[in-house]
């Protein structure tokens, strides 16, 4: 037979599995909304289906923008409110720092970033070495809605919180 993606979803023939099936599945959807769509649409079937409390929590999430090497050295990839990790110190930043894009100067080729704490600093996107690809990372800001007894995968190890890439985190 011939899979007709407009009769059927991915999404679909993952709620067919059993639970125990499920959980020796792994989905890859290589890009943001699709995967986004995805999990929304099992977390919204599970709930109706009554596998999943409908008491549900807002999670902040940070959704990577896939920015390549130039465009990470582009202001004018970057946004307001996107957030800017790095990886390696660089000027006045520290490698584990999250700062947060809050004005963009295409013109002087800037951003402003702003801290947690408050603190603002200048950053030139254009002077991360060329052959450093991993100096920086670029995330979006997104909300999730999780329930008790649902199973969230790290995408990003976290050493500071003990978590590895591929970690398995049950929502209690």
């Amino acid at each position: 037979t011939t899979y007709k993606s407009t009769e059927r979803s991915i999404a679909h023939d993952y709620l067919a599995l059993s639970p125990q099936d499920r959980l020796k599945t792994l989905v890859v959807i290589p890009d943001n909304m699709g995967r986004s769509a995805f999990n929304r649409e099992v977390h919204e079937s599970r709930i109706k289906s009554g596998e999943l409390s409908a008491n549900e929590h807002s999670l902040d999430i940070l959704v990577n923008s896939n920015l390549n090497a130039a465009q990470r050295r582009d202001v004018r990839y970057y946004s307001p409110d996107q957030y800017i990790e790095f990886q390696r110190d660089h000027e006045k930043f520290k490698g584990g720092e999250f700062w947060r894009v809050w004005d963009v100067n295409t013109e002087n080729r800037v951003l402003r970033l702003k801290n947690e704490k408050g603190d603002i600093r200048d950053f030139h996107p254009s002077q991360i070495p060329q052959d450093s690809k991993f100096s920086v990372d670029v995330f979006e800001k997104d909300k999730i809605l999780v329930s008790e007894g649902e199973i969230l995968r790290v995408s990003k190890s976290r050493k500071g919180l003990n978590i590895r890439n591929g970690d398995e985190l049950t929502v209690k």
